[in-house]
């Protein structure tokens, strides 16, 4: 008996031996500068990272760290090659430092070997964040000309470029990440419970600080005028004369306040369609009177101000019917629309190509403006890789169309939880669950579409067997962005270049000869950008 409990517990341990052996944890705890944590650098930073490795080995294994290109995952340098002591459920700390000057501006994913085993994110995450992909952006700033001061920015790249915030008090460090990737507007609720807590006494404390460090920066306020308040209506969309008297009121007053040159884009409400937003349901015969009431509000505070609506969730084009037939559109700037979608962003053509039939059977002639739009990373959405490449064919589809605006939600996840997708939007983390500022490779391809393509305007575009091809023009160059939405593809395209540049869409540039100016080359979903190669 005694040899067979040996035995047992001999299989037991030896189990449990084999089990722990192949259990390694290998998890980033940080990234950033000294003074910061962050996976973004400005050139010439030093980028620092500390990997904590836990394994249970008998034996010295094998440790390198390596710099991948994240568009094909070649690798550009080794930043450890080691051996690690024995361990038995230890941890180890490993730090890496890399100066950003020896690298090119782009995205880079960081792959760390342990014996035979290969790790790019961390093991057994809990957050979303924790499943980020290991990257690290190199990026300089870039210039822009004076951007419009017109009622809608100029169709160039990239003026109308925007996101969704959710923050009032500015937070100087997000703003700045936005300027430097090139977001030009900033979409936020300016809720009327906030302003208006005691009747006919407003408060526009944070609002006003917020404005102001955005067109500090060249960033343009879009104010959502929206959702109930608790003084009038029982908190449900304002319906009887008291309520819409009362939200027509606050709308005059914050216009009067923060609008004076006319640099806010308003919109009232937000998705009235939907019974989320308008309680209990929706009704678009109350809308229409809230949005008259508003619209003269508005227009009393300030004539020139620039006021867009309904912000349907959808192109709802039921819904937006309804408001032409009671002639509730007549006098907005613009019809906003949040053409959300399971699919690919191509589809959206058909939607705009509906709306202005249905905008030009009433007699209207109004642009188009995408109020909010975007992509969830969460476990079953579209994975991080995809959804930059989303964004990016999102925004320059709808400038094929002659869509002045693109909103894009989210700026950042609205939580931690990789099982709700409503955390999972953002181009960047959720930095008050990580600590950090991380971004999402999304961030980055935004950026590298805003630096390649500043101040070039769509010239022309065809869609051919599933590949978008356009035509990018300035005074003096032109370049193209070209992408498949069927699988990968091989095209040809007249370029009339000896030597071209193509960068893909996270940065790694390749130089080709051009054979009788015919570029032939393989395309995939993220869109590249080709342009003429010049050796001065």
């Amino acid at each position: 008996m005694e040899i067979v409990a040996l035995m047992v517990i001999s299989l037991i341990f030896t189990t449990y031996l084999i089990e722990m052996m192949s259990k390694t944890e290998v998890k980033l705890v940080y990234v950033g500068t000294y003074k910061l944590g962050k996976n973004w650098f400005i050139r010439g930073e030093v980028a620092v990272l500390e990997f904590a490795i836990k394994y249970f080995s008998l034996n010295r294994k094998a440790l390198e760290i390596e710099l991948l290109n994240y568009d094909d995952y070649s690798l550009v340098m080794r930043l450890v090659r080691r051996r690690v002591r024995p361990a038995l459920g230890g941890m180890e700390k490993v730090r890496v430092e890399i100066d950003t000057r020896e690298l090119p501006i782009g995205l880079y994913l960081v792959q760390v070997h342990i014996g035979d085993k290969v790790y790019t994110s961390n093991t057994d995450p809990k957050y979303n964040y924790e499943k980020y992909p290991w990257i690290i952006a190199v990026m300089e700033p870039f210039e822009m000309e004076n951007r419009s001061s017109s009622k809608f920015p100029l169709l160039k790249v990239p003026y109308g470029l925007g996101v969704n915030i959710h923050f009032v008090i500015p937070r100087k460090i997000d703003l700045d990440m936005m300027h430097l990737a090139g977001i030009s507007i900033v979409r936020m609720d300016l809720f009327w419970s906030y302003v208006e807590s005691s009747p006919k006494k407003y408060n526009l404390d944070g609002y006003i600080q917020l404005a102001q460090e955005l067109l500090k920066r060249s960033i343009r306020p879009l104010f959502i005028l929206d959702y109930g308040n608790p003084l009038y209506d029982n908190g449900l969309p304002p319906s009887s004369e008291l309520g819409v008297r009362a939200f027509a009121e606050y709308a005059m007053y914050v216009v009067s306040r923060l609008d004076k040159e006319g640099n806010i884009i308003w919109e009232v409400w937000n998705e009235p369609n939907i019974e989320v937003f308008w309680k209990p349901k929706p009704n678009a015969t109350q809308y229409a009177e809230l949005l008259k009431a508003t619209l003269e509000a508005i227009r009393s505070a300030n004539p020139n101000a620039v006021v867009i609506a309904p912000a349907t969730s959808g192109v709802d084009l039921e819904f937006i019917e309804k408001l032409l037939k009671i002639g509730a559109l007549r006098g907005i700037d613009a019809i906003s629309v949040h053409p959300y979608r399971d699919n690919i962003p191509e589809t959206v053509l058909t939607d705009y190509k509906k709306l202005r039939e249905i905008l030009a059977k009433y007699g209207l002639n109004l642009p188009i403006v995408c109020s909010e739009w975007g992509y969830s990373t969460w476990s079953n959405g579209i994975s991080m890789r995809r959804q930059a490449a989303y964004v990016v064919r999102m925004y320059i589809t709808n400038l094929m169309e002659g869509i002045p605006i693109t909103i894009i939600y989210d700026w950042k996840d609205d939580g931690p939880d990789i099982n709700n997708a409503e955390h999972n939007f953002g181009l960047i983390a959720d930095y008050e669950s990580a600590g950090l500022r991380l971004i999402k490779p999304a961030y980055f391809a935004i950026y590298n579409t805003a630096r390649i393509l500043h101040d070039y305007v769509v010239k022309n575009y065809t869609i051919k067997d599933n590949v978008v091809i356009v035509e990018f023009v300035n005074e003096k160059n032109r370049k193209y962005v070209v992408w498949s939405f069927g699988g990968e593809s091989e095209i040809a395209l007249r370029v009339g270049w000896s030597k071209v540049k193509v960068t893909n869409l996270f940065g790694k540039t390749r130089i080709y000869e051009v054979m009788y100016g015919m570029l032939s080359l393989k395309v995939s979903e993220e869109p590249i950008f080709i342009e003429r190669y010049n050796s001065g």
